[in-house]
Order: structure tokens, then C-alpha cells, then sequence
């Protein structure tokens, strides 16, 4: 009796030896093939192949894109080379003087001053248009008048402007400065309409500046400055 107990006993810890073994080899495949140091095939299980779809995420991305109006877009690339009707950025003065030979121009109902701007290597690169310069007891009547004339023109050509405020007061105005009121961008080219403020005279401004040259001028003249610091500090 006591012979046939101690088998079934034996029998019992092989088994239990033998089903622990397995278990220890289960979760060693499992964690292989997680890791992907395996893949189920070494394993001869042949993994479900998922069924492809007829369109992929990135085909459905692509047709989500916007049309883009290349015609419009090189209209804007081509205004962004104008300054002012046939006046282009990069012109000579020359060039500028043969295109308009006076420096005042009649701009829907008010005449302006037009002041261009060249690059060391003689190029337009910005252009002033200002009203006739006022006294301050004229700022709310003929500036205001000159300036909303201006901001009426460019809102018909470039639609509302990115930025905008209303028209100042002149006790807000700092003598020789420009304080804007709206702006334009057209790819490289800034247009800014506000009042330039000037030996306590006033008038109606529009700026318009090719951005590229600007940054070109401006490394220029930072550069221009730092020597003549440099060249101070040697003399001193």
C-alpha cells in the first residue's frame, strides 16, 4: 500500500515538473516574440495577414490637401515686386526718374510726396508716399481725410489689412516718428499706412519696403555702426 502511494506521489511531481517546464517555455517564446528577436514563424505559427485597404492613410492625407491657385499665387509673387504702379523694388534712380519724372503724384483725391530709398549699391528697395505736411489744427480734417483716402485705395486692391488700428491722436504722436495704423503683407513686400509726425508738422504715410533688401540694408548700417564703435574705443 504504502509502495503504491509513493508512485502516484512520484507520478505527481513529474507531472507538475513537466507542466512548469512548459509554462517557463511559453512565456519565453511569448517575450521573444514581443521583442521581435523571433518572429512566429520560427515558432510554425503562420501570423493572419491583415487585408489592405484600397486607400492608405496617406492617400487619404494627400486628397485632404487644398488646391492651390498657382495663377494667384504669381500674381502675388509679381505685386510683391512692385513698389508703387510701375515703380519696381531693385530699380536705379535713374530708372526711377525715367518712370516717374516728378516727385509728387496724384493719388485718388489728394496729392503725395513720393521719397524713394536705395541700398549702398544704388537699388530701390523702399518707398515713402506722404500727404502735403499739415498743421495739428488740421490733423482731424485734411490728414485724417489724405490718410483714409490711402487706406480706402489699399483695402480695394489687398482686402483688409493683418493689422489694424484706428487713426491716432496727435498727442500720441512722437515728433519725427511714423505711427501706423494698418499692414500689409504681400510675400516680401510690407506695406504700412499710418501719420508721420515731423518738426510738429503732420501728414498721411504709406511705407512700402521690400523685406529682403531691408534686412540686407539693416546688416549694412548694424555693421557700418559697430566699426565706428570699434574705431572710437581705439582713439579713445
Amino acid at each position: 500500500m504504502r509502495t503504491h502511494l509513493r508512485r502516484r506521489r512520484r507520478k505527481r511531481k513529474i507531472i507538475w515538473k513537466i507542466l512548469f517546464v512548459l509554462l517557463i517555455i511559453s512565456a519565453t517564446s511569448y517575450a521573444l516574440v514581443a521583442t521581435g528577436i523571433i518572429d512566429l514563424q520560427m515558432l510554425g505559427i503562420k501570423p493572419q495577414k491583415k487585408k489592405a485597404t484600397s486607400v492608405t492613410q496617406t492617400d487619404a492625407n494627400i486628397e485632404e490637401l487644398p488646391e492651390v491657385d498657382s495663377t494667384q499665387l504669381k500674381m502675388r509673387m509679381e505685386d510683391a515686386k512692385i513698389a508703387y504702379s510701375k515703380i519696381r523694388f531693385g530699380m536705379t534712380k535713374r530708372e526711377v526718374q525715367q518712370v516717374y519724372g516728378h516727385a509728387t503724384q496724384q493719388i485718388g483725391e489728394f496729392t503725395y510726396i513720393l521719397t524713394p530709398f536705395y541700398t549702398k549699391e544704388g537699388k530701390l528697395y523702399s518707398l515713402h508716399i506722404n500727404s502735403q505736411s499739415e498743421y495739428v489744427t488740421l490733423f482731424d480734417t485734411t490728414v485724417k481725410k489724405a490718410w483714409k483716402n490711402l487706406k480706402d485705395i489699399l483695402e480695394a486692391k489687398y482686402g483688409a489689412s493683418e493689422k489694424s488700428t484706428r487713426y491716432p491722436l496727435f498727442i500720441e504722436l512722437k515728433n519725427d516718428q511714423y505711427q501706423f495704423t494698418d499692414t500689409w503683407i504681400i510675400e516680401s513686400k510690407k506695406i504700412s499706412l499710418g501719420i508721420q509726425a515731423e518738426k510738429s508738422r503732420y501728414s498721411a504715410a504709406v511705407v512700402i519696403t521690400d523685406l529682403v533688401m531691408q534686412a540686407k540694408v539693416n546688416e549694412e548700417e548694424s555693421k557700418k555702426t559697430l566699426e565706428a564703435k570699434v574705431r572710437a574705443a581705439q582713439d579713445f
